[in-house]
């Protein structure tokens, strides 16, 4: 089913219907929303529902945050959680993540709690409820919430069960994820300036890395190659990659970790069995372990994805390569965000060629460069 979805995802990609996609999309959203309001005002009506109330920002004493999906996105969302918490100081701040994400704000300041079950949200009243992604789910939890001020997104349906909404127009007018996410913030009133991510860091995944450095003699320059991507689309070809990593061994005399998640195995042997060279691997570990990994690398390199994100957070240099224009997942809303960064890009990411990203990271290097 994933692999036909993103055969799918190809081909309108190739024939350029994704405005086509879209429209359908929109209208589907809108229908949604019509109906939802019209049964939302007749059970306001009936008394079933109460009507919104007029919201005291002082009185926010419980505050709900939703970012339930990926890892980049989450690490992407940090931003907008220091902006609520620099606002609502005193109040209790739970974010409401996926499970296989969690790791990544376990031991972030802004948050009092961390959930990960749609039901837990109903273990408390809250007084504040904000999504920071646009989607017909998100905004369903924010109603259970029972929050009386409701901030989120409309466009993905599901704007009825909002008391604050705002427009996810990001089709018209390209916007990277973390400004989007810091739209929401700024509805409740806060100071949306500070743009720096942060990841979580715990001893556990400091001594998983040690260990790993350790057994894999890796000193000096080294370099995080991530080949995987949750689409096919976004990656760059395995081929290419093996390429890559015995250049960068002969040529740069850089150690390098290939990282991966359980689904990327055959991925990883793949590449491997294409390498002149023996590169060190990090393959199916907990999130946490990944951070340490990649914290005490000298640059990432690879598709835009997760882990990239993850490298930016780190603020270690990040070579990204992507081959999308004019796409939802081009590096306008998705790109790097860090202090050192080169982008590599070509109408079509299998244009691009070995030499290219290589001397990316040469460049990157600077007078480090080999």
């Amino acid at each position: 089913m994933k692999k036909t979805k993103s055969r799918i995802k190809q081909l309108i990609h190739f024939l350029n219907l994704g405005w086509m996609v879209g429209l359908i999309r929109k209208a589907k959203y809108a229908l949604l929303d019509v109906f939802g309001n019209i049964f939302f005002t007749a059970a306001r009506l009936l008394k079933f529902l109460p009507f919104a109330k007029t919201w005291d920002e002082n009185a926010a004493k419980n505050i709900l945050i939703v970012r339930n999906d990926r890892v980049g996105d989450l690490v992407l969302s940090t931003p907008a959680l220091r902006a609520v918490r620099e606002k609502y100081f005193d109040a209790k701040i739970h974010l409401l993540v996926n499970n296989y994400a969690k790791d990544l704000v376990i031991n972030n300041l802004n948050i009092d709690k961390i959930l990960t079950e749609e039901k837990e949200v109903l273990n408390t009243k809250y007084d504040l409820a904000i999504a920071l992604h646009a989607g017909f789910k998100q905004n369903q939890i924010l109603f259970q919430s029972r929050a009386d001020c409701r901030i989120g997104f409309i466009g993905a349906g599901g704007g009825f069960f909002l008391t604050e909404k705002i427009k996810d127009d990001r089709s018209a007018n390209p916007m990277h994820e973390i400004d989007f996410t810091l739209l929401a913030a700024q509805k409740a009133g806060a100071d949306i300036a500070n743009k720096k991510l942060e990841v979580s860091i715990t001893n556990q995944g400091e001594k998983f890395a040690d260990k790993f450095y350790f057994d894999n003699k890796l000193t000096g320059l080294t370099i995080v190659i991530h080949p995987g991507a949750r689409q096919e689309i976004l990656r760059w070809s395995k081929h290419s990659f093996a390429q890559l990593g015995d250049l960068l061994i002969k040529q740069f005399k850089a150690k390098v970790v290939l990282t991966g998640t359980a689904k990327e195995k055959e991925l990883i042997a793949d590449i491997i069995a294409e390498m002149k060279s023996k590169p060190a691997v990090c393959l199916d570990v907990k999130l946490t372990e990944l951070v340490s990994v990649m914290k005490r690398g000298s640059m990432y390199v690879g598709n835009i994805t997760g882990p990239m994100h993850i490298a930016c957070a780190l603020n270690i240099p990040v070579v990204a390569i992507t081959g999308l224009f004019g796409s939802l997942d081009d590096i306008r809303y998705w790109g790097p965000r860090c202090d050192k960064f080169e982008i590599v890009r070509k109408q079509g990411i299998d244009a691009i060629t070995v030499d290219d990203v290589y001397q990316a990271v040469l460049r990157l290097a600077g007078e480090n460069a080999a």
